[in-house]
C-alpha cells in the first residue's frame, strides 16, 4: 500500500516539476510525421520478431501497439491519396518480387515507388527520412516474404507423399 501513495506522490512531482502530463508529451512526439513513420516500421519489425519467434507475446504486442500510436500521430495530418497510392503499388510489386523472382527488378521499383510514397505522405515528411525508415523495413519485408515461399514450396515437395 505504501508504494502506491510513493507512486501518487512522485507522479505529482513530476508534474508539478515539468509542466506536461504523459499524454501531452507522447501527443507533442507524433506530431512530427517523420516521428511517427519512424514508430510505426519499428512497429513492423516487432511483429516480424513475433513472427519468426511464435510464442513470444511482448514483442508483437508492443508492436501492434506502436502501429497504433503512429497511426494515431498520423490521424489529423492531410494525407495524400497519391502517397497512398504509391505506397499500395510498392506493397504489390513487392509481393510479386516475393513470389516470383524477376532478379530484383520488381523490388527495386517497389523500393523506389514506396519511398516515393512516404516522402509525399503528408506536409513536413522529410524525404530522406522516408528513404532511411522505408528502404530498411522494405528490404526486411522482401527478405522475409521471399523465404516464406521458398519455405512453402519446400514443404509441398518435401511432404507430396502425405496427400
Amino acid at each position: 500500500m505504501w508504494w502506491k501513495v510513493l507512486l501518487t506522490l512522485t507522479l505529482l512531482a513530476t508534474m508539478l516539476l515539468f509542466g506536461d502530463t504523459l499524454k501531452e508529451k507522447s501527443r507533442r512526439a507524433v506530431d512530427d510525421p517523420n516521428v511517427s513513420l519512424l514508430i510505426i516500421s519499428i512497429g513492423i519489425a516487432l511483429v516480424y520478431v513475433e513472427c519468426l519467434l511464435p510464442g513470444s507475446v511482448i514483442p508483437g504486442s508492443l508492436g501492434g501497439v506502436l502501429v497504433s500510436f503512429g497511426m494515431f500521430g498520423l490521424w489529423d495530418k492531410q494525407i495524400s491519396g497519391k502517397a497512398l497510392a504509391l505506397l499500395l503499388c510498392g506493397a504489390l510489386l513487392l509481393l510479386i518480387e516475393a513470389r516470383f523472382p524477376l532478379y530484383g527488378l520488381a523490388g527495386i521499383g517497389g523500393m523506389i515507388l514506396s519511398c516515393w510514397g512516404a516522402s509525399i505522405l503528408c506536409a513536413g515528411m522529410r524525404p530522406a527520412w522516408a528513404v532511411v525508415i522505408i528502404a530498411p523495413l522494405f528490404a526486411l519485408t522482401l527478405f522475409l516474404f521471399r523465404f516464406a515461399w521458398i519455405a512453402r514450396r519446400n514443404k509441398e515437395v518435401a511432404f507430396s507423399w502425405v496427400r
